[in-house]
């Protein structure tokens, strides 16, 4: 038979393991919890933007642009532009715009340049011209001017310009 001793230590290293294990295990739920916090407010601030700036956007659909490494400032920022302006664009579209490579906000600046001046610029035309390398701006204030006509020769837009000695402006 054993020693009461050794079997008093016996239980007692048992129960500093599991001690241990239960800790560990606390430990990380809270360590995941907090990560999860965090992702949740680091969202909740463009939600609550969009939402007082009647553009609101649904609290999912902002989940799920960090979850597809969307920059969600950049989407909340250029629907809150569209919808002051009174255009109909869905957040939708301006993250696929932005998924492919676009400058979302150059887009938005140029649709409420032609929408201004009266002339016929739609979503897709004005994204195709971007994606396309073109400058979506000046096209839009050439329309504006009335030097192009409705069937844009996107082929013959100048090409995106960037200031003088500075590298291209990208939005990522």
């Amino acid at each position: 038979m054993s020693d009461p001793a050794q079997l008093s230590a016996l239980a007692l290293a048992a129960t500093n393991t599991a001690s241990i294990v239960v800790w560990g295990i606390v430990l990380t739920l809270a360590l995941v919890v907090l990560l999860f916090l965090a992702f949740v407010f680091s969202i909740f601030n463009f939600w609550v933007q969009a939402l007082t700036s009647a553009a609101p956007i649904h609290f999912m659909h902002l989940i799920g642009m960090r979850l597809r490494r969307v920059n969600p400032r950049t989407i909340v920022l250029a629907n809150i532009k569209a919808k002051k302006a009174g255009l109909d664009l869905t957040p939708t579209q301006l993250e696929i715009h932005y998924l492919a490579g676009g400058r979302v906000s150059a887009v938005v600046d140029a649709m409420i340049v032609a929408d201004k001046a009266g002339a016929d610029l739609d979503w897709d035309t004005a994204s195709a011209i971007d994606l396309a390398d073109r400058d979506v701006l000046g096209a839009a204030r050439l329309l504006q001017a009335g030097e192009l006509g409705s069937d844009l020769p996107i082929d013959q837009l100048p090409l995106q310009q960037a200031p003088a000695g500075s590298p291209p402006v990208t939005e990522r």
